[in-house]
């Protein structure tokens, strides 16, 4: 059992949940998994998925497409901007296409320590995830406001990227934290 959290923007987390937490329950008891969405004030919040790998994927294709609906973008293609410290940072980037031949992209929260397990040395790790996956991947070096997380940008075709974010959970299950951890609380979100 490993445990995803994603950020998302806010307004993006009612598809998720669903009319009345239809969607979430649906999750939790079609896959037996625990799946959640803490209520935030800010404009960014987590979703959080605890079961084995494989689940965590076929969980993921499911809420991906939903993601997509749920922004209703007017135009063909459009980028919702997120400042995260100070970085821009693409939260979820999604080029509508018929079925699923579109690009997106989502942002796992890792704790810092476990970053250079997906780097590896010289970044022979990192490299070997993105031609296999055929992903973009950015880790970004700073820490949340307030925390140990740092943001590791996916993106990619839906499949693609549910198969890049299931190797790096393998990944980092391997490896233990070091130091202390102080998860992400999107309450403290900057905007600057």
């Amino acid at each position: 059992m490993v445990e995803l959290r994603i950020l998302l923007q806010s307004k993006n987390a009612g598809a998720v949940i669903g009319k009345g937490g239809k969607n979430i329950k649906a999750l939790r008891t079609d896959y037996n998994a625990s799946v959640s969405v803490p209520d935030s004030s800010g404009s960014e919040c987590i979703l959080s998925i605890s079961a084995d790998t494989e689940t965590i994927g076929e969980i993921l294709k499911k809420i991906i497409p939903t993601l997509e609906e749920g922004l209703q973008l007017p135009s063909p293609t459009a980028t919702s901007q997120l400042l995260l410290e100070s970085d821009a940072v693409e939260c979820l980037n999604y080029q509508h296409y018929k079925g699923s031949d579109f690009d997106c992209e989502l942002r796992l929260l890792i704790h810092q320590s476990l970053a250079g397990g997906i780097v590896g040395v010289k970044g022979a790790k990192i490299k070997e995830l993105r031609e296999n996956t055929q992903t973009t991947i950015k880790l970004f070096q700073e820490c949340c406001p307030h925390s140990t997380d740092i943001v590791v940008l996916i993106g990619g075709k839906p499949d693609r990227v549910v198969e890049c974010i299931k190797l790096i959970l393998d990944l980092v299950s391997e490896s233990p934290i070091k130091g202390r951890a102080q998860p992400y609380d999107p309450n403290f979100y900057d905007e600057t």
